[in-house]
């Protein structure tokens, strides 16, 4: 029998693949989501189902309207992710015919029906020393040396203590099964022209949970940095380029290709203090 975790890879994949979400969505008859306790998105996201993916839910966003190309850095900081190792939801993007609301928006997988969110995980981290605690911190170490490495290259800084940013999802009853899943991109890779003018060049750790920045595995940190470092130049232009010019103009695709070439280079130096081999 495939697992949720089998399957989630199987989707990653053939998402990663794409661009463009085939067939329909429509908006979900339970909004409860995967979450405990989860607030409403600033930006009016919500659940859906997917004739691509059935039996599975997505959650669909931006609803708000927006000139910061969102949705485009969603599939993009995805794709990359999944390239390195990072756990980061695999998303295309959609078309939302609705009036009055963004019409270029993208939709990012539920990976598992039960997830805890970093809110509650830190809260419980916090509490006296047990096995589960010292279970939760092992699990924790190489998705978060990896997801720290990667948030610095992409100039991410929504991870910070966020309550519901990062979530831990799990299948059946073993939460050792589970992993530490990084959400919400919207905000990286110089959105509102923050690398406009070589402003990708002002390169310094992603702010990032202190909890999770004391349990960081040098190594794996150090194997994602070289990763980074040796991703290729055509790599990185498939990825944004393939964008279509209705979710990312030309003009800015260039901005994020020159930035994410650049900044390969800094990430090492900006993590110096994590790593060290860094300069």
């Amino acid at each position: 029998m495939t697992t949720i975790a089998e399957r989630n890879r199987e989707i990653s994949e053939a998402w990663r693949r794409r661009v463009e979400l085939p067939g329909r969505w429509r908006r979900s008859s339970s909004q409860a989501g995967g979450l405990l306790v989860a607030g409403k998105g600033e930006a009016g996201g919500y659940f859906v189902e997917l004739d691509a993916v059935a039996g599975r839910r997505a959650y669909l966003k931006p609803h708000k309207r927006h000139g910061w190309r969102r949705a485009a850095r969603e599939k993009i900081a995805s794709d990359l992710a999944g390239d390195l190792g990072v756990t980061v939801p695999p998303v295309l993007l959609a078309v939302n015919e609705a009036p009055d609301v963004e019409r270029w928006v993208c939709v990012s997988l539920l990976l598992y029906p039960h997830q805890f969110s970093w809110s509650q995980i830190r809260n419980f981290l916090g509490e006296n020393e047990s096995p589960i605690v010292s279970e939760l911190a092992s699990l924790m170490s190489a998705p978060a040396a990896r997801a720290f490495a990667f948030d610095t290259w992409l100039d991410q800084t929504d991870h910070h203590d966020h309550p519901s940013n990062i979530v831990f999802g799990y299948e059946g009853s073993d939460y050792r099964t589970g992993e530490f899943i990084f959400l919400d991109y919207a905000f990286s890779l110089g959105v509102s022209g923050g690398w406009a003018n070589e402003g990708y060049r002002a390169c310094q750790a992603a702010p990032f949970p202190a909890r999770m920045c004391s349990t960081l595995s040098e190594p794996v940190l150090e194997e994602t940095v070289q990763r980074i470092e040796a991703t290729s130049e055509g790599q990185i232009e498939d990825v944004v380029n393939r964008i279509p010019w209705q979710w990312l103009p030309d003009a800015e695709k260039q901005v994020i290709v020159t930035g994410l070439l650049e900044r390969r280079q800094l990430v090492r130096p900006a993590l110096g203090r994590y790593l060290r081999s860094a300069p």
